[in-house]
């Protein structure tokens, strides 16, 4: 079962935006979800978002070595 199709019976197929200057509806396809989840899975298992524990350094060195 696809996320589209679960939300459905609650009426969750889209997302109304309304300020004083913008108005729209977005609908997600196929695509954006898939682009969507992309998205998760690269910042998920990117090595800055994961535990350093003690015995591997410290969070100081390893943000000079990322920068």
């Amino acid at each position: 079962m696809k996320l589209k199709e679960w939300l459905e019976p609650w009426s969750m197929t889209s997302l109304k935006i309304n300020t004083h200057f913008l108005e729209m509806e977005w609908k997600p396809q196929d695509e954006d979800m898939d682009a969507a989840w992309e998205l998760y899975v690269e910042l998920l298992t990117r090595i800055t978002t994961q535990y350093l524990s003690p015995e591997h350094g410290d969070e100081k060195n390893s943000f000079r070595q990322r920068a």
